[in-house]
């Protein structure tokens, strides 16, 4: 192994161990009422209405890298897919094979520990690949995308998201403003070394979009989802009830395509498919 590489090394084990540890946290999110439970929800349900909307065949492969706790995993069984479950973490691969036997959903799913920069899968393998939260904790995302085509079968389709680095609280809140990011960055790494834990990194929209087309995608459809939770100087603006209220009157604003809305939400998603040739 080059020595370059061993920084990046470092950081995917840092990841591992996060979500190693933090695998009861997204055991219990996506059933929380509080107003990132309900994001995440209508997160999982935009992603589901565009699997239907892909129509895809029966005996559809599908891949789902990055599958958590295994919640939307066994709702694509449910729809009649055989899932194969990827995750780096072992704690959340754990997670969504017992959610699959309890929903008796096992013999749909299979669930691995894998890492998305070096897939242990063949060439045109699948048929839909599914990556929900992934891209803000990969340290070599063009490498990602360009393994996610390796094992697409040509036009085969994709659904991403990313954490939007536009999304709206951040323009009210002084503390997330994008001109004071570079500032931050280097802060948090002068001040935890270079033993710093886990971080995630949000993404402008268009930088994902270019990073798809390097990787070889054609991009068919994008929207943001979930608003909030708004803060000042850090300190929370709305109770959650009224965050909640606000999120789903902003939510219904960007899914009409309102200009400004529809392209600040928290999580950004793509569907884009495989090109010719690639």
């Amino acid at each position: 192994m080059a020595a370059a590489d061993v920084p990046r090394t470092d950081q995917q084990k840092q990841v591992n161990a996060h979500f190693d540890a933090e695998a009861s946290y997204w055991q219990a999110v996506y059933d929380d009422p509080s107003l990132q439970g309900v994001i995440y929800r209508d997160r999982q349900r935009a992603v589901l209405a565009q699997v239907v909307e892909l129509a895809l065949p029966s005996d559809a492969r599908v891949l789902e890298i990055g599958c958590g706790a295994g919640f939307l995993t066994v709702e694509l069984a449910r729809s009649g897919y055989a899932i194969q479950a990827v995750d780096a973490s072992q704690a959340m691969v754990d997670l969504t094979a017992r959610r699959a036997q309890q929903m008796d959903l096992a013999a749909r799913v299979r669930a691995q520990v894998g890492d998305v920069h070096r897939l242990p899968f063949g060439n045109g393998a699948f048929t839909l690949v599914v990556a929900v939260g992934l891209l803000p904790w990969l340290h070599r995302p063009a490498q990602a995308l360009e393994e996610i085509a390796r094992v697409l079968e040509p036009a085969g389709r994709l659904l991403l998201t990313a954490d939007n680095r536009a999304r709206l609280n951040t323009w009210v809140d002084p503390r997330a403003s994008l001109l004071l990011a570079p500032l931050k960055r280097v802060r948090r790494r002068l001040r935890r070394g270079p033993s710093a834990g886990a971080s995630s990194r949000l993404h402008f929209p268009s930088h994902v979009n270019s990073l798809l087309r390097a990787a070889g995608f054609q991009l068919d459809a994008r929207s943001t989802v979930g608003f909030g939770p708004f803060s000042f100087w850090s300190q929370p603006l709305l109770p959650d009830s009224s965050g909640i209220a606000l999120h789903e009157r902003l939510q219904r604003l960007a899914d009409h395509g309102v200009p400004v809305f529809r392209s600040s939400g928290w999580h950004y998603l793509v569907s884009a498919h495989k090109a010719p040739g690639r």
